[in-house]
């Protein structure tokens, strides 16, 4: 049986090394994730607009691996509720289950473990994604 599987967390919280795990154990599965796309246009600035096309991508290359019969795992930080929409929608309207996984992990050790990655995005913009998306709903 297919399935979309959703993730959602902060930089660091360990969803891409989750969805690397359950590939390994799951060759039906595969990551399906705008920051590897981003990586194509490394170098170009990075526009809304650019972001809207990475978007699309995502979208047309997961209907490319649903239509082979994988399973998707989404594994961004998926906070934005338009990503949320649009794969709900498009797993209703497929018939396929999803399920959203959030990782719920401290600001402090998704910048601790951001800091050992080869390319780490700093803890400003760690910050910045938990101010603007978690702290009100942490009623912090």
């Amino acid at each position: 049986m297919q399935y979309i599987k959703f993730l959602q967390g902060l930089p660091g919280s360990g969803k891409t090394t989750w969805a690397k795990k359950v590939i390994e154990l799951n060759k039906d599965y595969v990551i399906v994730s705008r920051a590897e796309i981003s990586k194509i246009v490394d170098g170009i600035p990075y526009t809304e607009e650019i972001h809207n096309d990475v978007f699309e991508l995502q979208k047309i290359i997961c209907k490319i691996f649903l239509n082979s019969g994988k399973s998707v795992i989404l594994d961004d930080m998926n906070f934005d509720p338009k990503y949320w929409e649009y794969f709900s929608q498009l797993s209703v309207s497929r018939g396929i289950p999803i399920e959203r996984i959030f990782f719920d992990v401290l600001v402090e050790e998704c910048i601790e473990r951001d800091s050992k990655r080869e390319k780490p995005i700093g803890k400003v913009a760690i910050e910045l994604a938990y101010t603007k998306y978690l702290k009100d709903n942490n009623n912090e």
